[in-house]
């Protein structure tokens, strides 16, 4: 991996985290399983024609919550010291 493709990982995982920050996965994932409760009773053919997408979503949605609650404990001023903002 050479510096710019470092770098650029870098920022992506920056921004990735900062995005995950601001989701609210608990009532996306309530959601779905309303989904799951409700669709087929309402709508079985719309249902079973997307019943795999939804999985799918919802298997990402986990996987997330759960880096979410892991990454909730990081300090950001460990990142960026007060001292940094200051000789910007």
């Amino acid at each position: 991996m050479n510096d710019d493709e470092y770098t650029n990982t870098q920022l992506t995982i920056f921004g990735i985290y900062l995005a995950l920050r601001e989701l609210d996965l608990n009532a996306f994932l309530a959601r779905i399983s309303k989904t799951h409760a409700l669709a087929p009773i309402l709508d079985p053919t719309l249902y079973r024609a997307g019943v795999d997408k939804l999985q799918a979503i919802e298997d990402i949605a986990q996987a997330l919550a759960g880096a979410k609650t892991r990454l909730a404990h990081i300090d950001l001023e460990r990142l960026f010291p007060e001292k940094d903002h200051e000789t910007q």
